[in-house]
């Protein structure tokens, strides 16, 4: 049976699944979004195409691949595969929005932080990184929806029913068809929907944002 107990095992694991994701998501394309903002070398553009590029694969191709990585270092059936399979997974087009609003930020404003003694960490982190932070928002906003929906990757690394997400659960909750709690199960669903509904009333603007910086990086 569905009950309470599962129920909020599930919320848990897909509270931290999907904040760990976005937090090391954030981490690695603000790095490389600055270096690919301030940057200069060859086949830079390229590179730039490249990551976007990797979006075009399909989750199904990558999968099996994946998952013998995560065979070979011990990570099937934990959730910190499933992060990193979700990071993995958001770094791409979120690269190129922090890129964007990286572009937007004067480097005159860096220059004067370096002449007062600024390191290189400190001017990114005290300087753009502030200046950024729309871009910083619409990039969580995305890396939380696409990281709090996944349902492929789970169901493929995950076999233990006491670490599954929420959509794998209410997916194999609903099989039991003949068994299961509808009260508990609609609270769930109402629960797992509220998230990524109240984002996109309070957030939209940044959303906006953070596409056509998506769209005009690299020009």
């Amino acid at each position: 049976i569905f009950g309470r107990g599962d129920a909020l095992t599930l919320l848990r694991n897909s509270l931290v699944t999907t904040i760990s994701s976005v937090l090391l998501s954030l981490l690695v394309c603000a790095l490389g979004g600055y270096a690919l903002s301030r940057g200069s070398f060859r086949f830079k553009r390229a590179l730039m195409f490249g990551i976007l590029l990797v979006q075009i694969i399909p989750g199904t191709a990558t999968v099996l691949p994946f998952y013998l990585i995560m065979r070979q270092l011990g990570l099937l059936n934990t959730l910190t595969g499933v992060v990193l399979g979700l990071t993995a997974g958001n770094i791409p087009f979120m690269l190129w929005v922090m890129k964007g609003f990286i572009d937007s930020v004067p480097l005159e404003l860096e220059e004067a932080a370096w002449l007062d003694g600024a390191t290189r960490f400190q001017t990114l982190s005290r300087v753009v990184f502030p200046l950024s932070l729309p871009g910083v928002g619409a990039a969580a906003i995305l890396a939380f929806n696409g990281a709090w929906g996944t349902f492929f990757l789970p169901l493929i690394l995950l076999s233990d029913a006491q670490k599954f997400l929420m959509p794998l659960g209410l997916f194999r909750a609903l099989i039991a068809y003949t068994n299961l709690d509808y009260g508990m199960l609609n609270a769930m669903a109402l629960i797992y929907m509220l998230p990524s509904l109240l984002i996109f009333i309070f957030a939209r603007q940044y959303l906006i944002k953070g596409t056509m910086a998506g769209a005009m990086a690299g020009q």
